[in-house]
């Protein structure tokens, strides 16, 4: 799945993202898809779907992570990165 290129990154965005360590952020994330999977525990290189994951589960991560993170992410990325740790790894690197 392509995400066009003005989604791509999300422009001129200081996100709190931007200023959490990666393992901060990594576990920020498997807190929430772990409750949204019904999951005691997630590994952060385990894929979305495969976990069980579906359309509907994404857009309440997408709206949790948002809210945490106080910006916006289109839901595009959780399928193009579709583990916490390739998901963060965007989130603090790629982002402008």
């Amino acid at each position: 799945m392509q995400i066009p290129p003005h989604m791509q990154r999300i422009p001129g965005a200081l996100t709190t993202a931007q200023h959490l360590s990666m393992t901060t952020l990594e576990a920020m994330m498997c807190e929430i898809w772990s409750q949204e999977l019904g999951l005691s525990s997630i590994e952060n290189d385990a894929n979305f779907f495969d976990l069980g994951s579906k359309s509907v589960t994404v857009r309440s991560v997408q709206v949790h992570l948002q809210q945490r993170l106080q910006c916006l992410l289109p839901i595009a990325l959780f399928y193009k990165y579709p583990t916490i740790k390739s998901l963060t790894f965007y989130l603090l690197h790629e982002i402008d």
